[in-house]
Protein backbone atom coordinates (compact mmCIF):
# COMPACT_ATOMS: atom_id res chain seq x y z
CA UNK A 1 0.00 0.00 0.00
CA UNK A 2 2.86 2.09 -0.27
CA UNK A 3 1.64 3.43 -3.29
CA UNK A 4 -1.21 4.75 -1.90
CA UNK A 5 0.73 6.81 0.77
CA UNK A 6 2.39 8.70 -2.20
CA UNK A 7 -0.49 9.49 -4.00
CA UNK A 8 -2.35 10.73 -1.24
CA UNK A 9 0.85 12.73 -0.88
CA UNK A 10 1.16 14.40 -4.04
CA UNK A 11 -2.12 15.58 -4.65
CA UNK A 12 -2.18 17.16 -1.23
CA UNK A 13 0.25 19.87 -2.94
CA UNK A 14 -2.61 20.80 -4.22
CA UNK A 15 -3.94 22.52 -0.75
CA UNK A 16 -5.85 25.48 -2.58
CA UNK A 17 -5.71 26.66 1.29
CA UNK A 18 -2.05 27.14 0.73
CA UNK A 19 -1.57 24.65 3.84
CA UNK A 20 -0.07 21.18 3.88
CA UNK A 21 -2.65 18.31 4.60
CA UNK A 22 -2.30 14.76 4.99
CA UNK A 23 -5.64 14.21 2.94
CA UNK A 24 -7.12 15.17 0.06
CA UNK A 25 -10.23 17.24 1.04
CA UNK A 26 -10.14 20.38 -1.39
CA UNK A 27 -12.25 20.89 -4.81
CA UNK A 28 -8.55 21.22 -6.36
CA UNK A 29 -7.21 18.29 -4.92
CA UNK A 30 -10.47 15.89 -5.55
CA UNK A 31 -10.31 17.29 -9.54
CA UNK A 32 -6.68 16.15 -9.64
CA UNK A 33 -7.25 12.64 -8.49
CA UNK A 34 -9.93 12.71 -10.73
CA UNK A 35 -7.59 13.16 -13.49
CA UNK A 36 -5.87 10.60 -12.26
CA UNK A 37 -8.60 7.84 -12.08
CA UNK A 38 -9.01 8.24 -15.89
CA UNK A 39 -5.53 7.30 -16.75
CA UNK A 40 -2.94 10.20 -16.20
CA UNK A 41 0.29 9.56 -14.75
CA UNK A 42 1.77 12.18 -11.70
CA UNK A 43 5.32 13.08 -10.86
CA UNK A 44 6.31 9.72 -9.61
CA UNK A 45 5.10 7.72 -12.29
CA UNK A 46 3.28 6.05 -10.38
CA UNK A 47 0.77 4.86 -13.65
CA UNK A 48 -3.00 3.95 -12.40
CA UNK A 49 -2.75 0.37 -14.56
CA UNK A 50 0.00 -0.08 -12.03
CA UNK A 51 -1.95 -0.55 -9.41
CA UNK A 52 -3.34 -3.32 -8.03
CA UNK A 53 -6.72 -3.55 -7.78
CA UNK A 54 -7.60 -3.53 -3.92
CA UNK A 55 -5.28 0.22 -4.46
CA UNK A 56 -8.00 0.97 -7.38
CA UNK A 57 -10.93 0.23 -5.46
CA UNK A 58 -9.40 2.31 -1.97
CA UNK A 59 -8.83 5.41 -4.55
CA UNK A 60 -12.18 5.29 -6.03
CA UNK A 61 -13.99 4.72 -2.60
CA UNK A 62 -11.70 7.56 -1.85
CA UNK A 63 -13.16 9.53 -5.31
CA UNK A 64 -16.65 8.43 -4.08
CA UNK A 65 -16.77 9.84 -1.01
CA UNK A 66 -14.96 13.22 -2.09
CA UNK A 67 -17.91 13.48 -4.55
CA UNK A 68 -20.78 13.45 -2.22
CA UNK A 69 -18.63 15.79 0.12
CA UNK A 70 -18.59 18.18 -2.39
CA UNK A 71 -22.37 17.74 -4.45
CA UNK A 72 -23.82 21.08 -2.73
CA UNK A 73 -20.56 22.84 -4.36
CA UNK A 74 -21.52 21.35 -7.91
CA UNK A 75 -25.04 21.58 -7.59
CA UNK A 76 -24.46 25.40 -7.18
CA UNK A 77 -21.65 25.53 -9.69
CA UNK A 78 -23.68 23.88 -12.68
CA UNK A 79 -27.50 24.91 -11.41
CA UNK A 80 -28.53 27.48 -14.17
CA UNK A 81 -29.63 30.74 -13.38
CA UNK A 82 -32.62 31.68 -14.93
CA UNK A 83 -32.64 35.72 -16.13
CA UNK A 84 -36.01 37.46 -17.08
CA UNK A 85 -36.50 41.40 -18.12
CA UNK A 86 -37.81 41.57 -14.36
CA UNK A 87 -34.67 40.41 -12.60
CA UNK A 88 -32.41 41.17 -14.53
CA UNK A 89 -31.42 44.20 -12.47
CA UNK A 90 -31.43 42.32 -9.37
CA UNK A 91 -28.93 39.82 -10.77
CA UNK A 92 -26.76 42.96 -11.77
CA UNK A 93 -26.89 44.65 -8.71
CA UNK A 94 -25.56 41.29 -7.07
CA UNK A 95 -22.86 40.65 -9.52
CA UNK A 96 -21.85 44.47 -8.32
CA UNK A 97 -21.85 43.67 -5.14
CA UNK A 98 -20.02 40.30 -4.69
CA UNK A 99 -17.02 42.07 -7.54
CA UNK A 100 -16.49 45.24 -4.81
CA UNK A 101 -15.78 42.79 -2.12
CA UNK A 102 -12.14 43.09 -0.80
CA UNK A 103 -12.08 39.40 -0.56
CA UNK A 104 -13.73 37.12 -2.42
CA UNK A 105 -14.34 33.19 -1.24
CA UNK A 106 -14.66 30.47 -3.75
CA UNK A 107 -18.47 30.23 -3.94
CA UNK A 108 -18.20 34.31 -3.85
CA UNK A 109 -15.75 33.60 -7.60
CA UNK A 110 -18.22 31.15 -8.36
CA UNK A 111 -21.52 33.24 -8.22
CA UNK A 112 -19.57 35.89 -10.11
CA UNK A 113 -18.71 33.30 -12.89
CA UNK A 114 -21.88 32.14 -13.18
CA UNK A 115 -24.18 35.90 -13.12
CA UNK A 116 -21.71 36.92 -15.51
CA UNK A 117 -22.26 33.63 -18.15
CA UNK A 118 -26.22 33.87 -17.30
CA UNK A 119 -26.31 37.63 -18.13
CA UNK A 120 -24.18 37.29 -21.16
CA UNK A 121 -26.54 34.78 -22.30
CA UNK A 122 -29.91 36.73 -21.56
CA UNK A 123 -28.15 39.87 -23.54
CA UNK A 124 -27.63 37.28 -26.82
CA UNK A 125 -31.13 35.57 -26.47
CA UNK A 126 -32.88 39.14 -26.31
CA UNK A 127 -30.92 40.05 -29.71
CA UNK A 128 -28.24 42.31 -28.40
CA UNK A 129 -24.91 41.55 -30.40
CA UNK A 130 -21.95 40.35 -28.34
CA UNK A 131 -20.27 38.26 -31.00
CA UNK A 132 -16.43 40.23 -30.66
CA UNK A 133 -16.49 39.77 -27.00
CA UNK A 134 -16.09 37.78 -23.92
CA UNK A 135 -17.75 37.07 -21.03
CA UNK A 136 -15.06 38.44 -18.42
CA UNK A 137 -14.45 41.84 -21.06
CA UNK A 138 -17.95 42.74 -20.95
CA UNK A 139 -19.16 46.56 -19.20
CA UNK A 140 -22.39 44.71 -17.58
CA UNK A 141 -24.19 47.75 -16.98
CA UNK A 142 -24.68 49.40 -19.68
CA UNK A 143 -25.32 45.88 -21.96
CA UNK A 144 -28.03 45.12 -19.59
CA UNK A 145 -28.85 48.90 -19.81
CA UNK A 146 -28.71 48.64 -23.80
CA UNK A 147 -30.61 44.86 -23.91
CA UNK A 148 -33.28 46.45 -22.01
CA UNK A 149 -34.07 49.24 -24.36
CA UNK A 150 -33.84 46.82 -26.87
CA UNK A 151 -36.75 44.77 -25.29
CA UNK A 152 -39.23 47.57 -24.96
CA UNK A 153 -38.43 48.82 -28.94
CA UNK A 154 -39.39 44.90 -29.53
CA UNK A 155 -42.16 44.85 -27.45
CA UNK A 156 -43.29 48.27 -28.93
CA UNK A 157 -43.11 46.84 -32.47
CA UNK A 158 -44.96 43.56 -31.02
CA UNK A 159 -47.89 45.77 -30.58
CA UNK A 160 -47.22 48.28 -33.80
CA UNK A 161 -47.32 44.91 -36.11
CA UNK A 162 -50.72 43.68 -34.28
CA UNK A 163 -52.29 47.09 -35.48
CA UNK A 164 -50.33 47.32 -38.81
CA UNK A 165 -51.53 43.71 -39.80
CA UNK A 166 -55.22 43.81 -38.63
CA UNK A 167 -56.28 43.37 -41.88
CA UNK A 168 -53.40 41.99 -43.61
CA UNK A 169 -54.74 38.47 -43.46
CA UNK A 170 -58.52 39.10 -42.42
CA UNK A 171 -60.36 42.19 -44.32
CA UNK A 172 -62.39 44.76 -42.39
CA UNK A 173 -66.25 43.74 -42.27
CA UNK A 174 -67.66 46.69 -44.20
CA UNK A 175 -69.88 45.30 -47.15
CA UNK A 176 -68.32 48.05 -49.89
CA UNK A 177 -70.64 47.23 -52.30
CA UNK A 178 -73.62 48.14 -50.33
CA UNK A 179 -72.16 51.15 -49.56
CA UNK A 180 -71.82 52.23 -53.19
CA UNK A 181 -75.33 51.05 -54.12
CA UNK A 182 -77.16 52.92 -51.47
CA UNK A 183 -74.41 56.36 -52.78
CA UNK A 184 -75.65 55.55 -56.15
CA UNK A 185 -79.54 55.34 -54.94
CA UNK A 186 -79.18 58.94 -53.61
CA UNK A 187 -77.01 59.79 -56.26
CA UNK A 188 -78.70 59.12 -59.68
CA UNK A 189 -76.82 61.86 -61.63
CA UNK A 190 -73.13 59.58 -60.74
CA UNK A 191 -74.09 57.07 -63.69
CA UNK A 192 -73.78 59.30 -66.25
CA UNK A 193 -70.57 57.68 -68.16
CA UNK A 194 -68.24 60.38 -69.72
CA UNK A 195 -66.36 59.86 -72.51
CA UNK A 196 -62.81 59.87 -73.14
CA UNK A 197 -60.66 57.71 -74.63
CA UNK A 198 -57.49 58.52 -73.52
CA UNK A 199 -58.28 57.49 -69.40
CA UNK A 200 -58.48 54.73 -68.45
CA UNK A 201 -61.31 54.78 -65.88
CA UNK A 202 -60.55 51.43 -64.07
CA UNK A 203 -62.27 47.81 -64.47
CA UNK A 204 -62.03 46.54 -60.87
CA UNK A 205 -58.75 44.75 -61.89
CA UNK A 206 -54.90 45.72 -61.52
CA UNK A 207 -54.32 45.02 -64.92
CA UNK A 208 -51.49 47.71 -65.60
CA UNK A 209 -49.99 49.60 -63.33
CA UNK A 210 -49.54 53.30 -63.52
CA UNK A 211 -47.08 56.39 -64.87
CA UNK A 212 -46.60 59.15 -62.19
CA UNK A 213 -47.08 62.51 -63.02
CA UNK A 214 -46.27 64.65 -60.25
CA UNK A 215 -44.57 63.36 -56.57
CA UNK A 216 -46.91 60.95 -55.87
CA UNK A 217 -44.06 58.08 -56.75
CA UNK A 218 -44.46 56.61 -52.66
CA UNK A 219 -47.67 55.98 -53.39
CA UNK A 220 -47.54 54.47 -56.77
CA UNK A 221 -44.17 52.71 -55.65
CA UNK A 222 -46.17 50.67 -52.62
CA UNK A 223 -48.97 49.64 -55.04
CA UNK A 224 -46.59 48.17 -57.06
CA UNK A 225 -45.03 46.54 -54.50
CA UNK A 226 -47.93 45.36 -52.86
CA UNK A 227 -49.12 43.72 -56.45
CA UNK A 228 -45.80 42.01 -56.22
CA UNK A 229 -47.09 38.96 -53.91
CA UNK A 230 -50.56 37.50 -53.49
CA UNK A 231 -50.79 38.64 -50.19
CA UNK A 232 -50.19 42.36 -51.05
CA UNK A 233 -52.46 42.20 -54.23
CA UNK A 234 -55.37 40.84 -51.94
CA UNK A 235 -54.56 43.05 -49.69
CA UNK A 236 -55.65 46.12 -52.16
CA UNK A 237 -58.40 44.12 -53.71
CA UNK A 238 -60.07 43.43 -50.05
CA UNK A 239 -60.23 47.38 -49.49
CA UNK A 240 -61.77 48.33 -52.76
CA UNK A 241 -64.99 47.73 -54.28
CA UNK A 242 -65.73 48.36 -58.33
CA UNK A 243 -69.73 49.21 -59.73
CA UNK A 244 -69.28 48.06 -63.42
CA UNK A 245 -72.53 50.05 -64.22
CA UNK A 246 -71.61 53.18 -63.23
CA UNK A 247 -67.89 53.20 -62.91
CA UNK A 248 -67.97 54.43 -59.24
CA UNK A 249 -65.32 52.83 -56.48
CA UNK A 250 -65.47 52.21 -53.06
CA UNK A 251 -61.85 52.77 -51.42
CA UNK A 252 -61.99 51.99 -47.81
CA UNK A 253 -58.84 53.11 -45.47
CA UNK A 254 -58.55 51.37 -42.36
CA UNK A 255 -56.69 54.83 -41.05
CA UNK A 256 -59.48 57.23 -41.64
CA UNK A 257 -62.20 54.26 -40.13
CA UNK A 258 -59.73 54.29 -37.32
CA UNK A 259 -59.79 58.53 -36.88
CA UNK A 260 -63.68 58.17 -37.21
CA UNK A 261 -64.43 59.23 -40.80
CA UNK A 262 -67.50 57.80 -41.99
CA UNK A 263 -66.06 54.21 -41.55
CA UNK A 264 -62.79 54.82 -43.76
CA UNK A 265 -64.83 54.43 -46.86
CA UNK A 266 -64.47 56.64 -50.11
CA UNK A 267 -66.67 57.10 -53.23
CA UNK A 268 -64.71 57.72 -56.36
CA UNK A 269 -66.36 58.31 -59.16
CA UNK A 270 -65.63 58.65 -63.04
CA UNK A 271 -65.85 62.54 -63.34
CA UNK A 272 -62.96 62.33 -59.98
CA UNK A 273 -60.91 59.65 -62.16
CA UNK A 274 -60.70 62.17 -65.08
CA UNK A 275 -59.93 65.23 -63.13
CA UNK A 276 -57.41 63.87 -61.72
CA UNK A 277 -56.03 61.46 -64.18
CA UNK A 278 -53.67 63.99 -65.46
CA UNK A 279 -52.76 65.70 -61.73
CA UNK A 280 -52.17 62.52 -59.54
CA UNK A 281 -51.47 60.07 -62.33
CA UNK A 282 -52.28 58.56 -65.60
CA UNK A 283 -52.49 54.59 -65.86
CA UNK A 284 -54.87 52.53 -64.52
CA UNK A 285 -57.96 53.77 -63.09
CA UNK A 286 -58.08 51.56 -60.19
CA UNK A 287 -54.70 52.70 -58.74
CA UNK A 288 -55.84 56.51 -59.21
CA UNK A 289 -59.07 55.58 -57.32
CA UNK A 290 -56.37 54.93 -54.43
CA UNK A 291 -54.71 58.37 -55.13
CA UNK A 292 -57.96 60.38 -55.23
CA UNK A 293 -59.22 58.54 -51.87
CA UNK A 294 -56.38 59.24 -50.21
CA UNK A 295 -56.63 62.84 -51.39
CA UNK A 296 -59.75 62.97 -49.67
CA UNK A 297 -58.82 61.85 -46.72
CA UNK A 298 -55.63 63.92 -46.09
CA UNK A 299 -58.21 67.21 -46.71
CA UNK A 300 -60.37 65.85 -44.17
CA UNK A 301 -57.52 65.37 -41.99
CA UNK A 302 -55.99 69.47 -42.88
CA UNK A 303 -59.37 70.55 -41.76
CA UNK A 304 -59.71 69.22 -38.31
CA UNK A 305 -56.80 70.88 -35.96
CA UNK A 306 -56.94 68.51 -33.23
CA UNK A 307 -57.24 65.27 -35.67
CA UNK A 308 -53.79 67.27 -37.68
CA UNK A 309 -51.89 67.43 -34.37
CA UNK A 310 -52.52 64.28 -33.44
CA UNK A 311 -51.34 62.31 -36.36
CA UNK A 312 -48.18 64.97 -36.58
CA UNK A 313 -47.87 63.65 -33.09
CA UNK A 314 -47.22 60.10 -34.43
CA UNK A 315 -45.22 61.63 -37.64
CA UNK A 316 -48.50 60.53 -39.84
CA UNK A 317 -47.80 63.19 -43.04
CA UNK A 318 -50.93 64.33 -43.99
CA UNK A 319 -49.90 67.28 -45.69
CA UNK A 320 -50.93 66.29 -49.00
CA UNK A 321 -49.94 63.61 -51.49
CA UNK A 322 -46.52 65.61 -52.93
CA UNK A 323 -44.61 65.90 -49.79
CA UNK A 324 -42.63 62.57 -50.01
CA UNK A 325 -44.53 60.82 -47.47
CA UNK A 326 -42.28 57.55 -48.18
CA UNK A 327 -43.61 53.77 -48.97
CA UNK A 328 -44.54 53.12 -45.34
CA UNK A 329 -47.63 55.61 -45.23
CA UNK A 330 -48.90 53.82 -47.80
CA UNK A 331 -48.71 51.16 -45.70
CA UNK A 332 -50.52 52.66 -43.49
CA UNK A 333 -53.38 53.80 -44.66
CA UNK A 334 -54.98 50.65 -46.00
CA UNK A 335 -54.13 48.66 -42.60
CA UNK A 336 -54.19 51.29 -39.79
CA UNK A 337 -50.94 50.70 -38.68
CA UNK A 338 -47.94 52.49 -36.94
CA UNK A 339 -44.28 52.22 -38.61
CA UNK A 340 -41.27 51.12 -36.02
CA UNK A 341 -38.62 53.67 -37.29
CA UNK A 342 -35.08 51.60 -37.59
CA UNK A 343 -31.89 52.84 -36.49
CA UNK A 344 -28.47 51.88 -36.63
CA UNK A 345 -28.45 50.02 -33.67
CA UNK A 346 -31.11 47.71 -35.36
CA UNK A 347 -28.91 47.03 -38.75
CA UNK A 348 -27.97 43.47 -37.76
CA UNK A 349 -31.63 42.67 -36.12
CA UNK A 350 -34.22 40.85 -38.27
CA UNK A 351 -37.28 42.92 -39.79
CA UNK A 352 -39.91 42.82 -37.19
CA UNK A 353 -43.62 42.02 -38.64
CA UNK A 354 -45.39 44.74 -39.24
CA UNK A 355 -44.17 48.01 -40.76
CA UNK A 356 -40.99 49.79 -40.90
CA UNK A 357 -38.39 52.28 -42.48
CA UNK A 358 -35.47 53.39 -41.89
CA UNK A 359 -31.84 53.98 -43.58
CA UNK A 360 -29.64 51.45 -45.07
CA UNK A 361 -27.14 51.57 -42.61
CA UNK A 362 -30.64 50.77 -40.27
CA UNK A 363 -31.77 47.91 -42.61
CA UNK A 364 -29.84 44.98 -43.71
CA UNK A 365 -30.16 44.22 -47.41
CA UNK A 366 -30.20 40.67 -46.49
CA UNK A 367 -33.09 41.32 -44.18
CA UNK A 368 -34.87 43.21 -47.70
CA UNK A 369 -33.89 40.49 -49.51
CA UNK A 370 -34.90 37.38 -47.55
CA UNK A 371 -38.53 38.91 -46.95
CA UNK A 372 -38.78 39.83 -50.76
CA UNK A 373 -37.51 36.70 -51.65
CA UNK A 374 -39.46 34.57 -49.56
CA UNK A 375 -43.09 36.30 -50.67
CA UNK A 376 -43.01 37.28 -46.53
CA UNK A 377 -43.81 41.65 -47.45
CA UNK A 378 -43.62 44.40 -49.78
CA UNK A 379 -40.36 46.85 -49.58
CA UNK A 380 -39.65 50.32 -51.56
CA UNK A 381 -36.36 52.24 -51.64
CA UNK A 382 -35.58 55.51 -52.35
CA UNK A 383 -32.87 57.04 -54.78
CA UNK A 384 -32.50 60.33 -55.50
CA UNK A 385 -35.69 61.36 -53.05
CA UNK A 386 -37.53 59.24 -55.75
CA UNK A 387 -39.36 56.14 -54.28
CA UNK A 388 -39.26 53.17 -55.91
CA UNK A 389 -41.03 49.44 -56.15
CA UNK A 390 -38.80 46.21 -55.20
CA UNK A 391 -40.55 43.81 -57.61
CA UNK A 392 -37.92 40.51 -56.45
CA UNK A 393 -35.40 38.74 -55.48
CA UNK A 394 -32.80 37.15 -57.69
CA UNK A 395 -28.65 35.69 -57.44
CA UNK A 396 -27.98 37.81 -54.21
CA UNK A 397 -29.67 41.21 -55.83
CA UNK A 398 -32.96 42.64 -55.12
CA UNK A 399 -34.75 43.96 -58.63
CA UNK A 400 -35.93 47.50 -58.34
CA UNK A 401 -38.32 49.60 -60.76
CA UNK A 402 -39.80 52.44 -61.31
CA UNK A 403 -43.44 53.32 -60.88
CA UNK A 404 -43.14 55.38 -63.77
CA UNK A 405 -40.54 56.39 -66.47
CA UNK A 406 -39.18 59.73 -65.34
CA UNK A 407 -35.73 59.05 -63.91
CA UNK A 408 -33.48 57.12 -64.97
CA UNK A 409 -31.11 55.78 -62.80
CA UNK A 410 -28.54 53.65 -64.69
CA UNK A 411 -25.70 56.32 -64.31
CA UNK A 412 -26.57 56.10 -60.59
CA UNK A 413 -25.32 52.66 -59.98
CA UNK A 414 -22.13 50.70 -60.55
CA UNK A 415 -21.35 48.17 -63.47
CA UNK A 416 -22.39 45.66 -61.78
CA UNK A 417 -25.53 46.62 -60.61
CA UNK A 418 -27.22 48.37 -63.15
CA UNK A 419 -28.39 45.89 -65.45
CA UNK A 420 -31.03 47.06 -66.98
CA UNK A 421 -33.68 44.49 -68.19
CA UNK A 422 -35.71 44.77 -70.92
CA UNK A 423 -38.47 46.51 -70.09
CA UNK A 424 -40.91 44.89 -67.70
CA UNK A 425 -44.27 44.96 -68.97
CA UNK A 426 -46.35 44.48 -65.91
CA UNK A 427 -44.84 48.23 -64.94
CA UNK A 428 -45.67 50.05 -67.74
CA UNK A 429 -42.71 49.49 -69.48
CA UNK A 430 -40.44 51.35 -66.65
CA UNK A 431 -36.63 50.19 -66.17
CA UNK A 432 -35.61 47.73 -63.69
CA UNK A 433 -32.12 47.31 -62.38
CA UNK A 434 -30.48 44.98 -60.52
CA UNK A 435 -29.39 46.03 -56.93
CA UNK A 436 -26.00 44.46 -55.08
CA UNK A 437 -25.22 44.72 -51.62
CA UNK A 438 -22.59 46.86 -51.94
CA UNK A 439 -24.78 49.56 -54.08
CA UNK A 440 -27.94 49.07 -51.67
CA UNK A 441 -25.96 50.47 -49.07
CA UNK A 442 -24.07 53.03 -51.25
CA UNK A 443 -26.80 54.16 -53.41
CA UNK A 444 -30.16 53.86 -51.34
CA UNK A 445 -31.01 56.32 -48.72
CA UNK A 446 -33.76 54.65 -47.01
CA UNK A 447 -36.10 51.54 -47.19
CA UNK A 448 -39.65 51.24 -45.88
CA UNK A 449 -41.43 48.05 -45.97
CA UNK A 450 -44.46 45.99 -44.88
CA UNK A 451 -43.88 42.66 -43.30
CA UNK A 452 -46.70 39.98 -42.73
CA UNK A 453 -44.84 36.77 -41.78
Amino acid sequence: MNNISSIIKYFTNFDSTGKSSDKIDTILEYQELGNYLSGNSIENNVLYEDLSSDEKNELQKMYDDLKDKFANYFSKKYKKIEITEENVKKILDQLRVLERKDYKTEDDNLAINKYKHALFDFAIKSGYDLTDYEVDSIDYSYVIRETLTLIHKNNLRKVNAQQSLRFVNKPHNHNLKKVVKKYLKNNLSVGVKTNNSDIDFGNGKFDKTTTQKTNVCWALGAINALLQTETGKRLLEDNKYYDPKTGTFAIHLQEAEDNNLHDGVYLITRQEILEESKNLAEGDGDVIAYLVAIKKYFNEVNQDVNLMEKLDSTQKNTRGLEDGNYGHRFFELITGGTFSKYTYDDFSAPLSNGIGTGLTNSISFKNIYNTIEMQNGAAIIVCLEHSISVVGAKDGKLIVQESNNSQDFSNEFSDSSHVIFNRINDINNAPAYEINEKDFNTYIQSVSFIKWK
